[in-house]
């Protein structure tokens, strides 16, 4: 089916910080071009530069088109394109997006180094890209550090991610107090946000509940949405990586003022093989998981 391009390509654009020449290859592209022409379209522009757009700026819109499709290692290579053409905070922004095509590849060496060149105006977010990539591979005494010191400052939008990322890492190590007084800040601050709704969907205890135990069926969840879009992305990125069974649930928010949607991969028999199904999920996606009951 032939769709106009301009929901994706509005998507885009609003998720780039004001780097006009960024965005002069989607203002370039008119909005009835279906979304499927999209690539073919970006890929000529870079070739062959249009006027007022340059390759570089090209370059990186096709890698947000893949992004924003799943198609990571296609953005990986079109980013990298892009940050050899742009200079400045340009190239910057290609390389903060660089790091977020890596993380979801799982390739959290490369994440670290793009991240670490991104644009000033990312640092907060490529500073919890750099926690991330440390935490996918299983280093949560070096994403410990790296959160603890983002969130010692001013973390701006990235303080509420990180704030859940921070809890999660805490618990990791044995620090439950700690954790436990992150997830209170979060939920008195950030009530409003996904991350204190899904921190407080499953609480601690319930988690350590579902941990403990060996035998009877479990589930894995990956993600938690107030957005249904973002969920079903997500879900469909998990079916693509070969987790036929991920779907997508509502769930209400404890308070019942909200919605959230959440991704589950599926049912697994016991504790052991949801642990290996998760582990496979975090090196193909990037994204973190947790054992519930089904």
């Amino acid at each position: 089916m032939r769709k106009p391009a301009l929901v994706l390509l509005l998507a885009c654009v609003l998720a780039t910080p004001a780097h006009a020449a960024l965005e002069q290859a989607w203002r370039a592209i008119p909005a009835r071009v279906p979304a499927e022409s999209l690539a073919v379209r970006l890929r000529s522009m870079e070739l062959r530069p249009v006027a007022g757009v340059s390759p570089g700026a090209a370059a990186f819109a096709l890698g947000q088109l893949h992004y924003a499709r799943g198609e990571y290692r296609q953005a990986v290579e079109a980013f990298t394109r892009a940050s050899g053409r742009l200079t400045g905070a340009e190239r910057g922004e290609a390389r903060y997006w660089n790091g977020l095509s890596a993380l979801a590849l799982g390739e959290a060496g490369p994440a670290r180094t793009a991240f670490a060149e991104a644009a000033p105006d990312r640092r907060a977010l490529a500073q919890l890209g750099i926690a991330q990539a440390w935490d996918l591979e299983q280093r949560p005494d070096k994403a410990y550090d790296v959160l603890r010191m983002l969130l010692a400052g001013d973390a701006g939008e990235a303080t509420a991610p990180a704030l859940d990322k921070f809890a999660q890492v805490a618990e990791r190590l044995h620090r439950p107090d700690e954790a436990a007084r992150v997830r209170s800040r979060l939920a008195r601050e950030f009530g409003g946000t996904i991350e204190a709704a899904r921190t407080t969907t499953t609480p601690p205890a319930a988690a350590g509940a579902a941990n403990a135990g060996t035998d009877g069926e479990v589930a894995i969840q990956i993600g938690a949405f107030g957005e249904e879009a973002r969920a079903r992305t997500l879900a469909e990125s998990a079916r693509r990586a070969g987790f036929a069974e991920a779907t997508v649930l509502r769930r209400p928010t404890p308070d019942g003022r909200a919605t959230l949607h959440v991704v589950r991969l599926g049912r697994y028999p016991n504790r052991e093989e949801a642990r290996k199904a998760g582990e496979r999920v975090q090196r193909a996606l990037g994204v973190g998981w947790q054992v519930e009951k089904p």
